[in-house]
């Protein structure tokens, strides 16, 4: 497909993954069947603490979607947020509404849901996402996923809502409407990152998505195709980047030691020769020093196994691990690291593996490193909104709903009666 012809500006979705050291925008195009193709990327690095900057990160993010614009010959209008951190957090709600008709209708099912969700609505947070767990009719245990048409005279529901700090998300939005943009919607990044990177089994079964960052590590928990726990802990990559340059006796400034992690970065060490070195500048033009690969895998693995240790104990803690039958998947920037899903599977006592992006169509090599994960992800969410959108306006036949069994059967009884 050449990128450069012309197609309807409003089946061009993109997503935007703002970090701590980078910014990362993805843009694809809606297809008919629904997929999603994946037409380009922009990457915008951000000097450490930057981020925090509103100003200084507007900039990189008008230079990263302006990078995206002139590779795919598309202009960026509109644009999905990733956001995240340990202010957001999961709750969950419960409410029950009289069916008046006897039979649940779409409005029973708007009405319990608003009703489930109304704790919620305080001056101090923000709906980010809303996930309808269960239903139940009457006083029955059995719970349903869609009850519309099925009878009784009480419906209640539970409801998972991922809710946010009201400032973080003005903040988000202040960020893309300043730099010039739409924005969609903001998007929880560790869910994101699980719709670019788990299959619809593990999602199913009960899996964690870690999303290992540059400042911080977000945990997603998925069972039944939502989101049922979230966390975020503050240690990342950056963490790994800076016990580089205190490990070896010459002086590293942070970039460099980012670009040695991405080189040479290992966790695996017993089959490193104990003598294999690397190049590492000396400061000015005082020439390469060479430094143990061993010490460095030896740095990144005691990091690494610290890090999921942290996240080994929360998980004990708040009993989610006999829900993770899928088992956990890493992602992020740091994923790649060599040895990681094993280190981490010792660490956890459960199956691990790293998780890539598998983009069905367009630039697949390209997007296949984990770093565009919550790109990815966050175009996969576009598409299942206009997925949603479109069922929701799609028109009934005259007359309104069609006609149960018990309704269709009444009709013929009175065709027939003498």
């Amino acid at each position: 497909m050449d990128n450069t012809q012309t197609i309807n500006e409003d089946d061009i979705v993109v997503g935007v993954d703002i970090g701590a050291s980078k910014i990362v925008v993805v843009i694809g195009l809606l297809q008919e069947d629904g997929t999603v193709r994946y037409l380009g990327y922009g990457n915008q690095p951000l000097k450490l603490g930057s981020s925090s900057d509103l100003q200084t990160t507007i900039e990189a993010l008008q230079k990263a979607i302006h990078e995206a614009e002139i590779m795919t010959g598309n202009d960026v209008k509109r644009v999905y947020l990733g956001i995240g951190g340990e202010s957001l957090r999961v709750v969950q709600g419960t409410g029950s509404v009289p069916v008046e008709s006897g039979e649940v209708t779409a409005e029973d099912i708007e009405n319990v849901n608003r009703s489930a969700i109304s704790f919620v609505h305080s001056g101090s947070f923000e709906i980010v996402h809303k996930f309808n767990v269960s239903y139940r009719l009457d006083n029955q245990q059995e719970t349903y996923k869609n009850p519309i048409r099925m009878s009784c005279t009480k419906l209640s529901a539970v409801v998972n809502v991922v809710v946010a700090p009201k400032n973080v998300v003005e903040n988000a939005k202040k960020c893309v409407i300043q730099a010039g943009y739409q924005l969609e919607a903001c998007v929880l990044e560790p869910y994101a990152a699980g719709l670019s990177v788990l299959t619809p089994d593990e999602k199913e079964l009960g899996v964690a998505v870690l999303d290992l960052g540059a400042h911080s590590t977000d945990l997603a928990v998925f069972k039944d195709d939502y989101i049922w726990h979230t966390a975020s802990l503050p240690a990342g990559g950056l963490n790994i980047t800076s016990d580089i340059t205190r490990a070896f006796q010459v002086p590293i400034a942070m970039a460099r030691a980012e670009e040695i992690k991405k080189q040479h970065g290992t966790c695996v060490n017993n089959n490193l020769i104990e003598d294999e070195t690397i190049a590492v500048p000396g400061v000015g033009d005082r020439g390469d020093v060479p430094c143990s690969r061993k010490l460095l895998a030896g740095v990144i693995r005691e990091r690494l196994k610290q890090i999921f240790q942290l996240y080994a104990d929360y998980m004990e803690r708040h009993k989610l691990f006999d829900s993770l039958k899928g088992g956990i998947v890493i992602t992020g920037g740091s994923s790649s690291i060599e040895g990681l899903a094993q280190l981490a599977s010792e660490v956890f006592g459960h199956s691990v593996r790293c998780g890539k992006p598998q983009p069905k169509s367009g630039l697949l090599d390209a997007f296949s490193n984990p770093v565009y994960a919550t790109g990815i992800g966050l175009l996969e969410f576009a598409a299942q909104q206009q997925k949603a959108q479109k069922r929701s306006t799609r028109k009934l036949p005259i007359g309104g709903l069609p006609k149960t069994f018990g309704q269709k059967f009444a009709d013929l009884l009175k065709k027939i009666k003498p």
